[in-house]
């Protein structure tokens, strides 16, 4: 047990703890339990369990969020094993923020070329379209005036052999003849 008398101010709590101290009490006696007192070691149990609960659950939630980091890294970024080091997430995810103000405007000047691709493609498609749509057309009036020039032909046909079928026939002509 040490004693601190009024004028000596006690000692601070990371020199207690590593002096095999408590929990750096302010008044007259300080110690590692609080002996006099019915209870206390268990009551400094309840709280070391309660606070090593705590920093377990800070521990998980800091794992976790730097596991997320880690799945947010693109797969070039992400190393070949599966374990890496927190310190290592950390660096390779800072590194990629770093970096990623050059590439948004890298990409951005891409899609910006891009774009200017697709209007000219675009105009190209509608230029083509227009072609075929009139070449189309074209073929479209040659057929029709080859139907309407053949079905003339038919006609003028079909009527002479219409003309010619109003005559006798040789074949048909009587046997007995009545010149």
């Amino acid at each position: 047990m040490v004693v601190f008398f009024s004028n000596d101010s006690p000692p601070t709590r990371s020199y207690m703890g590593r002096m095999g101290g408590g929990g750096g009490n302010s008044g007259a006696v300080s110690g590692g339990s609080q002996g006099n007192q019915p209870g206390g070691d268990s009551k400094d149990i309840r709280r070391r369990v309660s606070h090593n609960e705590v920093e377990r659950r800070r521990r998980d939630r800091i794992n976790t969020w730097i596991a997320e980091l880690y799945k947010l890294l693109p797969p070039e970024q992400q190393a070949k094993s599966q374990y890496q080091s927190k310190g290592v997430v950390l660096k390779r995810v800072c590194e990629y923020f770093q970096n990623y103000d050059s590439n948004l405007k890298a990409l951005r000047e891409e899609n910006a070329i891009f774009k200017q691709e697709i209007c000219r493609l675009t105009r190209e498609n509608h230029i083509l379209r227009d072609s075929l749509k009139a070449h189309f057309q074209q073929q479209q009036q040659q057929q029709q005036q080859q139907q309407q020039q053949q079905s003339a032909t038919m006609t003028t046909t079909v009527s002479t052999s219409s003309e010619v079928s109003k005559a006798p026939s040789p074949s048909k002509r009587s046997h007995f003849s009545t010149d």
